[in-house]
C-alpha cells in the first residue's frame, strides 16, 4: 500500500554556488553548462558533509501541525489573559476601596490630633500658673514662718547681767537676718503680683476673710479687722490663702 501522504520538500542552499550571477553569460557551445557545474559542485558538497552535519541542516520531521490544538490553546490563553484582567482590576479596585479608607482614617487623625495639640496649648497656661502658684504657696508658708520668728526675736527682751554683748551681738544678727529674708520674700511675691489682703483696721471681706474670734474693745469701727492671726494672700484677683482675723463686734 502505497503512502500518498505528501511530504514537504526542503530545499538547501548551496553554499558554494548559488545560481548564475547577474550579468553572466553561459559558456559558449554549451548552453547547460553551468548546471552542470553546479550539480557537481553540490555534489561534492554533498560528499564533504557528515551524518550530524546534515542531520542539523535537514529536519525531516512529517508533523503537521494540529489547527484545533492551535485554536485551543488560543482560546486558553485568551481566557487566561481576561482571568487576569479580571484580577488585576478587582486588586486595583481593592486598593482604591483600601486607600480612599486610609486617607479618611489619616483625616481623623489629623484632626484628632489637632485638636489635641490645641488641648494642650491652652492648657499650657492653665499648668503653668498651677505650678507658679504651688511654689508661691511654699513661699508664703516660708515668709509667714520668718514673720513669726521676727515676732518673737522683736518681743524679746535681753537684760540682767548673764547677757554678755557677744550673745547680744549674735541675737541682733540673727534678728537682722530674719528681716532680710523677710524682705527678699515680700520682693519675690510682689514680682508674681502676690500681695496681702487685709491690714488692721480694715473692713471684714468674708470672701477673703475667715473670723477666728471677736472683739468688743472699741478700738476700730464695728465690722472691721482688730487683729490678724494669719495673714491671707492673692495673686491678682484669685485668693491663694484666706487670712485669719478677729473682727471688732458691733456696739450697743
Amino acid at each position: 500500500m502505497s503512502d500518498n501522504t505528501s511530504k514537504p520538500v526542503y530545499i538547501y542552499k548551496h553554499p558554494i554556488y548559488s545560481g548564475p550571477r547577474k550579468n553572466e553569460v553561459p559558456p559558449e557551445n554549451n548552453e547547460s553548462g553551468w548546471r552542470e557545474e553546479m550539480v557537481d559542485k553540490f555534489k561534492e558538497y554533498l560528499y564533504t558533509l557528515t551524518d550530524e552535519e546534515f542531520d542539523e541542516q535537514a529536519d525531516f520531521s512529517d508533523e503537521v501541525p494540529d489547527m484545533f490544538s492551535f485554536y485551543s490553546e488560543l482560546t486558553a490563553l485568551k481566557q487566561e489573559i481576561s482571568l487576569q484582567s479580571k484580577s488585576a482590576k478587582k486588586s486595583g479596585s481593592d486598593m482604591l476601596k483600601s486607600m480612599s479608607g486610609l486617607h479618611e482614617d489619616l483625616v481623623r487623625q489629623s484632626s484628632t490630633l489637632s485638636k489635641t495639640v490645641t488641648d494642650i496649648k491652652g492648657q499650657i497656661p492653665l499648668a503653668r500658673q498651677q505650678a507658679e502658684e504651688t511654689v508661691l504657696l511654699e513661699l508664703i508658708n516660708l515668709r509667714e514662718s520668718i514673720t513669726n520668728n521676727l515676732k518673737h526675736f522683736k518681743g524679746r527682751k535681753l537684760h540682767g547681767i548673764f547677757w554678755r554683748k557677744k550673745v547680744t551681738d549674735l541675737f541682733h544678727e540673727q534678728q537682722s537676718n530674719l528681716e532680710l529674708l523677710l524682705k527678699k520674700a515680700d520682693d519675690i511675691l510682689r514680682r508674681f503680683d502676690v500681695t496681702s489682703i487685709v491690714t488692721e483696721g480694715a473692713p471684714f471681706n468674708s470672701s477673703s476673710m475667715r473670723v477666728l474670734s471677736v472683739s468688743n474693745k472699741g478700738l476700730y469701727p464695728p465690722g472691721s479687722v482688730s487683729k490678724i492671726f494669719s495673714q491671707g494672700f492673692k495673686r491678682n484677683s484669685r485668693i491663694l490663702i484666706t487670712a485669719e482675723v478677729k473682727v471688732e463686734k458691733h456696739h450697743e
